[in-house]
Parts: structure tokens; sequence; C-alpha cells
């Protein structure tokens, strides 16, 4: 009875992520099974920025990525894997993440605790995020509001940053080149003894991007070249870990980065002369330290980031400017082994400067007291957490904001979970005080505010030498008061809190690997089905029960992956489904299938390593558009070179 249970479960989640394949007539796959491996324990003592939430699905971007040769930027990364919809503009351009049919500024990414989301349009362009710059990418998918706060409402993606001690010096440096003038480069330097570690990572980036592309938006579909699309980036990232004594640890982070691109046109526009510079500092200090059954933390955090944007056609020249300084205080006691408690408060004071503003320098400021309770049973089979935060925003109350979660395993290779939760997002400067260009803010705004959950049940089965985890997930949510620009009766856009949001759909994933002697092969698909509908009462007879713009219902991912002791040859390939580009769903953008093929190969001698890749990326030269009118590239390749250093031969 247990076995056929087993197989009935493991078949279901296997058969939800298998669906698209049926759908668009690919492949099909069997998988079968017949025993068990123990579930990842629980950890009580973990930080909530680097832990797995009880009951909330989470996925990890695979570490190898992180640091192949090449510095590849966040966005596309995250296009390729996880449950993550990338709103791409186009190479180099503007790129933004959507979780379980919410919008971009419903995505909370936050880097070694701290939100990254810009406090002017509430917005993070992940292809400004060198995946180099990253020790570890975990994306939380569900609301989290009372775990981080404003913007994580749909989902949050943690950025985590850490160094290991007495690991003497190491050092890499790589580079590559690509299709339309690519070419990047980067460095990354680390020494630690047992009290000090540093490390230091620099990158350069530039493309002219001048890749052809069939506009459909002429007749015959002529093949025209991307003009006006050129970047250049470089950044530099340095920390440091000091361990005064055995129970505490200081941390140390100064990010620095600076961006120009240049602004394509959409294929129905003349090719224009716009820049656009985007130049950050972020700095980070953070003190840990263990007394007795107490986990203290005192962190700080002060970013400054600019954006120039310059029309030359048309003479337009326009700064503009926010700072944010955040303070946070933190206690983690554990009250028995079964029992923790978690208190903390933080504050968060910014400004902004921008020509949009008028005159005045506005600034805001939140504060924020939070708690936790988390409970894990003896035999660590069940664990929960209730959470609790309270926020104050200015004169306007930010919703008291609760959460909950709890997963229990049931047999030692099937677990349940769930989640349910209350989130947020307040104002962001532009909704508050924009006042030129035909536009105004509102400061009547209040936050937006609604709920989310979802139940999900998972397995991993371990024989021999095949393992397969799997988990699928059903989620539901509703946001009220979605703030929304639209034009009054005198012709001037006002933010609003008019609309209603509401999401549902499953996940499904898993990773299935064999191992037979030097040779491992594994394949991970992963499959999301999202309704997210407009219920805003005004609404009716126009928008009413459409599906949001630019939310896709079908997508679907998988990565193939075979490896020969230390050569790998890995296929990558991506359906997104029709995607509505107006509220009332009467003109849409195809769907669009992509693959890729990756081959790399490390040798290791002595202390030294190299490693080498290969990369074709729309291998089929497949002509598609993520955004409307926004011009995407053909097959293009990739291929770079690393060579590392480390005072301990490496095994």
């Amino acid at each position: 009875m247990k076995q056929s249970v087993k197989t009935y479960l493991t078949v279901f989640m296997l058969g939800i992520q298998l669906y698209p394949l049926w759908l668009h007539a690919q492949t099909k796959t069997e998988a079968s099974l017949d025993s068990i491996v123990q579930l990842k324990s629980f950890t009580l003592s973990a930080s909530r920025y680097t832990q797995t939430i009880a009951g909330q699905k989470s996925e990890t971007l695979d570490s190898s990525q992180l640091h192949v040769p090449a510095a590849r930027n966040l966005a596309d990364l995250l296009a390729q894997q996880n449950s993550l919809f990338v709103k791409s503009y186009g190479l180099g351009g503007l790129a933004l993440g959507s979780f379980r049919g919410t919008m971009a500024a419903h995505t909370a990414t936050l880097w070694n605790g701290f939100n990254l989301q810009s406090p002017m349009n509430g917005l993070l362009d992940y292809a400004l995020l060198p995946a180099v710059f990253m020790d570890d990418v975990k994306l939380n998918l569900g609301g989290s509001g009372a775990l981080y706060g404003s913007g994580s409402v749909g989902g949050t993606i943690l950025l985590t940053n850490s160094a290991l001690f007495n690991q003497g010096f190491e050092s890499s440096i790589s580079a590559s080149v690509g299709s339309f003038e690519e070419y990047q480069q980067s460095i990354k330097v680390a020494w630690s003894n047992n009290k000090l570690a540093c490390k230091l990572r620099l990158f350069n980036h530039s493309a002219e991007n001048n890749f052809p592309f069939a506009n459909t938006a002429v007749q015959d579909k002529p093949i025209q070249h991307q003009q006006n699309a050129a970047l250049e980036q470089q950044g530099a990232l340095f920390e440091s870990y000091i361990r005064p004594s055995k129970n505490q640890k200081i941390s140390v982070r100064f990010w620095y980065q600076n961006n120009q691109r240049q602004i394509p046109a959409t294929i129905v526009s003349k090719p224009g002369q716009q820049e656009q510079v985007d130049k950050f500092y972020r700095t980070t200090l953070e003190w840990n330290a263990g007394i007795k059954r107490h986990k203290l933390s005192a962190r700080l955090a002060y970013f400054d980031e600019r954006i120039e944007f310059t029309d030359i056609s048309t003479s337009l020249d326009e700064t503009s400017q926010s700072k944010a300084s955040i303070v946070e205080l933190e206690d983690i006691f554990d009250l028995t082994s079964q029992l923790q408690i978690e208190l903390g408060v933080l504050y968060n004071y910014a400004t902004a400067l921008s020509d949009g503003y008028g005159s005045s320098k506005p600034n805001l400021q939140r504060f924020a007291g939070y708690g936790a309770l988390s409970f894990v049973s003896k035999n660590r089979s069940w664990n929960s957490r209730l959470s609790l935060r309270k926020e104050y925003f200015g004169t306007t109350g930010v919703p008291f904001t609760p959460s909950l979660g709890t997963e229990k395993l049931l047999f030692s290779w099937l677990k349940l979970s769930a989640t349910i939760s209350r989130n947020y997002r307040v104002p962001t400067f532009n909704d508050l005080f924009w006042t030129e260009q035909g536009a105004k803010g509102n400061k009547q705004l209040i936050p937006e505010s609604g709920w989310s959950g979802d139940v999900g049940i998972s397995s991993t089965v371990n024989k021999n030498n095949f393992k397969l985890e799997a988990q699928a997930n059903f989620f539901l949510s509703k946001l009220n008061n979605m703030i929304v620009w639209q034009p009054g009766t005198d012709g001037i856009w006002t933010p609003q809190n008019v609309s209603i949001v509401q999401a549902h759909g499953v996940e499904a994933s898993s990773a299935i690997s064999y191992k037979l002697k030097k040779f491992r092969c594994e394949i991970k698909p992963s499959y999301s089905y999202t309704i997210s509908i407009d219920k805003s009462q005004q609404a009716v007879n126009t928008t009413y029960g459409k599906q949001l713009f630019y939310v896709p219902i079908h997508l679907y991912k998988v990565e193939t992956a075979i490896h020969y002791q230390k050569f790998s040859v890995s296929y990558f390939h991506t359906y997104c489904g029709k995607r509505f580009i107006n509220n009332e769903n009467t003109s849409y953008l195809n769907p669009y299938q992509l693959d890729g093929i990756r081959v790399a190969q490390l040798v290791l001698f002595n202390k030294f390593g190299i490693s080498a890749f290969f990369e074709i990326n729309n291998i089929l030269n497949k002509q598609y558009q993520i955004i409307a009118w926004r011009a995407m590239p053909g097959i293009n390749f990739q291929a770079g070179l690393s060579i590392s250093f480390h005072s301990t031969k490496n095994k």
C-alpha cells in the first residue's frame, strides 16, 4: 500500500511538469522509484535571510552557473532557470522579474538582507547585477511580508555573500567573448586566516548588441540591425570579515558599479539617441554575536543610487538620485531545543532628488517591529513558524502583517507544507511626489495589501545511483488597493488605489539524476500555470476577469546535463506561453520557445584550475518578443576561459 501511494504521488507531481511537453508535442519521460532518502533537516539558528522558511517553496540557483568564466548578469541566469518570469527589453536592456502573476514591484530582492528595490519606482533591474558578485541566490516563492517587509508579495530573491576562514590565498581571472562584439572580464582575489577573511571582485563588460532581427512591424519582415543598444559596465565588490572572538563576527561590504547604456527604440520607431547611466554605491556593516542562547545582530546599510538620462535628439537631460539609510537590530533566542523566538526592529530613512519632484527634496521614513516563533518537533519531522510584523510608513498605516508556515514529514520520503500570509507594498517616491509632464503624484495613497497562501507536496527518493526530488504547489492570492496610474478628467495621469488582483495556479519542479561510474546525468524540469485576473469594480465590462498583461499562463523550463569526470554538456529549453499586452486581452504576443547548449571542461593541475566553456543561445534562431515591439537576438554564441589558483592543492 505504502509503495503504491508513493508511486502515485510521485507520478502525479511529474505529470504536472510533463503536461507542457504533451501540450507542445515534445518529449515524454518515465521514471520509477522504489527507495527512500531522508529529507533535509530543519535548522533553528539560521537567519531568515539565508534559511528556507517553514512551509515556503524555495529554489536555489545552481551555484556552478554563478561563476562560469564570464560575468553574466543575473537576468540571464534567472531567465534560464527557476520559476521566475523575466521581462527583458532586449540584450543589455531593462530586465524585470515577477512571481505568481504579480507585477515586478511585487518581487523583493534582498542583498544580504537589505532590499535593493528602488525607493523611487519600486523596481530592480536584474541586468545590472553581475552573477560573479553573488555566492548564493535563493528564490522564495509566495508572499513573505512579515519576514521581509514591503514588496515581498509574489516572491523574494535572496542574494548572499559569504566567506570561509582559514582558506589561505586564492584567485581567479576570467574572460569571455560573444556575438555582437561582447567582451567580459572578471577578477576575484581572496585571502583568509582564522581571524580575517577578505575578498575583492572586479568585472568589466562591454557589448555593441547590434544583432540582426526580422522587423515584423514592416511588410515582408525585412532583416534589420539593432541600433543604439551598446553598453559598458564596470563594478567592484569588496568584502571583509573579521572574527574578533570565537563567538563574534564583523562583516563589511562595499559595492560600486557604473553602467552606461544606450536605449534602443522599438521596432516601430526610428532609431533614437537616448542613453542612461546607472551608478550606485552600496555599503553594509554587520555585527553578529552568539551569547549563551542568544544570537544577536546589528546591521547598517547606506545606498546611494543615481540615474542620468539623456536624449540628444530632444536635448533632454535629467538626473535623479536616491539615498537610503537602514538600521536593523535583531535577537534570536533559543527558548528550548524545539522553540525559538526572534525579535527585531528596523528603521529606513530615504531621500530622493529628481526634476520630476520639482523643487522639493522629499523623504520617507519607515519603522518596523517584527517577531517570530519557530517550532520543531523532537524527531525533526514537523516544523512551523509564526511571524508578525507591524510597520509605520509616514502618516499612513501599514496593516498588521502576520504569516504562518508549516511542514510535516509524513514519511521519510514525503513532506506536506502550507503557508498563509498577509503582504503589502508601500507607495514609492514617484507615486507620492511626481509633479511634471502631465502626471502628478498622490499623497493620499495607502499601501497595497492582501493575502496569499499555498499548499505543497514534495518527495525525495534515492536508490543506489538514482535520485529524484519532486515538488508541486498550489497557490492562491488576492491583492487590494493596487496602485494604478490613470488619466483624470483633466487629462493628468495620477496614481489611485483602485485595482484588485486575484491569482491562482500550480507550480511543479523536479530534479532527476543518475550516476554510473564516471558518468552522471541530470534533468531538471519546472512548470508553472498562472491565472492572474483583474477583479476591480471599475473594470466591469472592460477588463474585469481578464488576465493581467505580460503574465504568461504557461511557463516551462528544463535543463538537461551529462557529466563525464570534469567535462559536461548542458541543454536548456524554455517555453513561454501567450502574453496579453493590454488590459482588455484583445492583443497578445505569441508563445516562444528557446533552446541553448553549453559545453564546459575543467582541468585541475596541482594548485591551478583551468576551465573553459562554449555556449550557443537560441540555437534554432527563433524570432520572438518578450515585450511588444522590442527586438530580441537570434542565434548567438559565447566562449570563455578561466584560470584559478588556490594555495591549497586542488582535490
